[in-house]
């Protein structure tokens, strides 16, 4: 059995040269060449003008970009983590619990040690390459209190990249 390699989804509309949008309907189409298949992507109007190879197969498909991964900004993280870290406030004390594990796994701060106080458990973290310390309660978050920390950070975060 023959095998053949159709090429990857294209980034434009194959006949216009247009750019496909995020979210755009479009049409693939694979049609024969000479010792093997090719692959068209073209937009609606184009596929329904008759502007496709002759092709022997074909599909509609929606056009997903990828988006570009968040960049984590350490010094934003740890300048929101000192404001929550002295709030009395229970949700600022759970987003700078999740915010110290987030810098901890960033390598901003090292796990200085752990104890109790008072049947609470505690963890002292130190500021890499300082003295700088931040003492810690434990917190046990529900998944709910978890969402809510994360869209909290999300909200704050996105906020900081679009510039508002």
């Amino acid at each position: 059995m023959a095998q053949y390699h159709i090429g990857k989804q294209q980034e434009n509309c194959v006949a216009c040269g247009r750019e496909f949008r995020d979210g755009e309907e479009v049409v693939s189409c694979v049609y024969p060449q000479e010792d093997s298949l090719g692959r068209a992507d073209l937009c609606v109007d184009c596929w329904e003008a008759g502007k496709a190879p002759a092709a022997i197969s074909s599909w509609r498909r929606k056009v997903q970009k990828k988006a570009l991964p968040r960049r984590f900004d350490r010094k934003a993280a740890l300048e929101l983590f000192r404001i929550l870290a002295d709030s009395e406030e229970p949700r600022d004390a759970d987003t700078a619990y999740i915010l110290a594990l987030l810098l901890m796994r960033k390598k901003v701060f090292e796990l200085a040690r752990t104890g109790s106080e008072e049947g609470v458990n505690t963890m002292v973290l130190r500021l890499r390459g300082t003295a700088e310390q931040f003492k810690l309660a434990s917190r046990d978050l529900t998944e709910e209190q978890l969402e809510g920390v994360k869209s909290n950070l999300e909200s704050i975060f996105e906020c900081a990249q679009d510039g508002s």
